[in-house]
């Protein structure tokens, strides 16, 4: 085997030392059980076909990160392919176990083909917390969007959503669904395009690619709610969709302000 296929291995936290996943540079001891998960290699290997983007760390304070997921990933781990949680576990072991299985510390999630900032802590008393925060509404989460049309205005969307099999769709009449709001703001266009900023106010699987495409702006590339006939350059199966800030007051951060990554 070659060292970049074990540097691979690390870097997607494969590789388990007495039960444990470490990072490159970790010391062995005599006795020590080697173990490499290679039936899961197929997540490395797949994040090498993603043009070179891989996960990267861009804030952290104290417990917290911020860390930036490329078009391509899986936010947690369960799922054929490469994950963040893979990515954060193979930088801090401690993190591993830290929220449901498979979260690694992840808070929230983002699609697989939309990129962006993901939020995680190594601290369960604070995953608690901002996962108690996030259920609550107390985080803004902004999203820009690259979409279908010419937007000439603000505008909201409150179309509660249902799930059917891999997608939501609108509720039907007497049925139960999830409310799902969404806010919409114009920044840049032309004739039949534009980029938009949209904030959650509600917290649904695809809430926001579904919003815009009910709404007549179907995000470019979008294969799912979109015709996906426009051709543009985006990394491997990705959507137009970016994760542009998520902030918290109730964070026991020092800082106050809202961050954009």
């Amino acid at each position: 085997m070659g060292r970049r296929r074990v540097r691979r291995w690390l870097e997607f936290g494969l590789v388990r030392v007495d039960g444990r996943r470490v990072k490159a540079g970790q010391r062995l001891t005599a006795g020590a059980v080697v173990v490499v998960d290679e039936g899961d290699d197929n997540r490395a290997a797949t994040a090498t076909e993603l043009r070179g983007e891989q996960p990267r760390i861009v804030w952290t304070e104290g417990s917290l990160i911020v860390v930036a997921k490329p078009a391509g990933f899986h936010s947690v781990r369960g799922k054929e392919g490469p994950s963040v949680a893979d990515y954060l576990a193979a930088r801090f072991p401690q993190i591993e176990g830290v929220g449901a299985e498979g979260e690694c510390g992840l808070v929230h999630r983002l699609d697989r083909d939309t990129s962006g900032a993901l939020l995680a802590t190594n601290d369960p008393d604070r995953y608690r917390m901002l996962r108690e925060a996030f259920a609550a509404g107390k985080v803004r989460k902004r999203y820009l969007a690259l979409v279908n049309g010419a937007v000439a205005a603000d505008f909201d969307v409150n179309q509660p959503l249902a799930r059917e099999y891999t997608k939501v769709r609108p509720v039907r009449a007497q049925e139960a669904g999830r409310r799902a709001e969404t806010r919409v703001e114009p920044l840049e266009g032309g004739a039949d395009w534009s980029l938009v900023r949209c904030e959650m106010l509600t917290g649904v699987t695809h809430q926001i690619r579904a919003h815009l495409a009910f709404a007549g702006h179907a995000v470019i590339g979008d294969s799912k709610y979109g015709e996906n006939d426009r051709q543009i350059a985006t990394p491997v199966g990705s959507d137009c969709t970016r994760s542009q800030s998520v902030w918290t007051r109730n964070s026991r951060s020092r800082s106050r302000q809202p961050r954009t990554f």
